[in-house]
């Protein structure tokens, strides 16, 4: 009689016929053609990056240039906040100069002279109406 031998066991009893090393099975595939996850991933990401970059950069600029034209459009009696928060009315201040004077008390006529750099922001009279009517 013949004995009947199951599928499984039959395999488990071929030895391997690899000449590779084991180690060398469970490494990834090396050579020129081969391109890993990580290689993959990095065009589409670099591509991401650049297009927030193009698109977060258009409203800066266009204030950088709102907040130059302010800067070289300074008059007396604008009303200026500086960059640490003084808020002041300017008394002098030229096209050519690099520094503005501004009155931060008007009991006292206290002045003092900035950097027209140190400017953060130039209030808007419209702004002053609004508060004055609320």
């Amino acid at each position: 009689m013949r004995e009947t031998v199951s599928w499984l066991t039959w395999l488990a009893q071929i030895p391997p016929q690899s000449d590779v090393p084991a180690d060398a099975a469970t490494a990834p595939p090396a050579g020129p053609g081969g391109f890993g996850t990580w290689q993959c991933l990095l065009p589409a990401a670099a591509g991401l990056m650049l297009m927030y970059l193009m698109m977060a950069a258009k409203p800066r600029q266009a204030d950088a240039q709102k907040s130059r034209e302010q800067m070289s459009s300074l008059k007396k009696n604008d009303k200026v906040i500086t960059a640490g928060g003084i808020f002041g009315i300017v008394v002098q201040a030229s096209s050519d100069s690099e520094y503005v004077t501004i009155r931060i008390d008007e009991t006292n006529n206290t002045r003092i002279k900035i950097l027209k750099s140190s400017i953060g922001k130039v209030i808007a009279e419209d702004t002053t109406e609004k508060d004055k009517e609320a």
